[in-house]
C-alpha cells in the first residue's frame, strides 16, 4: 500500500491497488487542465563509452584466471561487443545515406 497525501484535506490516502493510484494521478491532472504540460522530445540515441586505454590485470577467459577476473573480463567483453554492433549500426546506416543521395542526384 502507498500512502500519498491529499494537498486539499493533508491526510494520508491509501492505495491498494494500481489502478487506484493511476485513477488518482489522472483526477489530479484532469482537475488542473488549464496548467501547461510537460512532454518530453525525442531521446538521445544511444551511444557507447570511449574504450579504456589500459586494461590492468585481466588474464581473460582462460584456466589461470580466478573466479573475480572472469566476471571482469565478461563486462569489457560485453562493452566490447556492444560498442562493435553501434560502430557496425552507424556504418551501415551511413552507407544507406550515401546511396540514397547517390540515387537521388542521379
Amino acid at each position: 500500500t502507498a500512502k500519498r497525501y491529499d494537498k486539499d484535506k493533508e491526510k494520508p490516502v491509501v492505495t491498494n491497488k494500481l489502478v487506484d493510484g493511476q485513477r488518482r494521478k489522472l483526477e489530479n491532472l484532469m482537475s488542473r487542465i488549464d496548467k501547461p504540460m510537460n512532454i518530453p522530445g525525442q531521446t538521445k540515441d544511444w551511444k557507447p563509452s570511449d574504450p579504456k586505454e589500459f586494461v590492468r590485470n585481466v588474464m581473460g577467459s582462460s584456466a589461470g584466471a580466478g573466479s573475480g577476473e572472469f566476471h571482469v573480463y565478461r563486462a569489457i567483453r560485453k562493452r566490447t561487443m556492444q560498442r562493435e554492433e553501434y560502430l557496425n549500426k552507424q556504418k551501415e546506416e551511413s552507407d544507406q545515406q550515401t546511396e540514397f543521395e547517390k540515387r537521388v542526384s542521379e
